[in-house]
């Protein structure tokens, strides 16, 4: 699935958009496409609505914060 609001890596799919009114219509668009291949997801390792922003070429992530790295910045 190649669009430009989807990263596919080795074991994890990012879904993104620039506005949050889009978040909902992205995710359809990715579920469906799940769905017509028959592909499920792993619960345990799911999460939505993150936020992230880049911070002198770092990206920060609200979830996963590194004190150590936070404190170099």
């Amino acid at each position: 699935m190649i669009h430009p609001e989807v990263e596919v890596y080795v074991d994890d799919i990012l879904a993104k958009s620039k506005k949050e009114e889009d978040d909902e219509q992205v995710l359809r668009k990715l579920f469906e496409r799940w769905q017509k291949f028959q592909l499920r997801l792993n619960p345990i390792k799911c999460s939505f609505r993150l936020r992230t922003e880049k911070l002198l070429g770092f990206v920060l992530s609200s979830q996963e914060v590194d004190p150590n790295k936070v404190k170099e910045i």
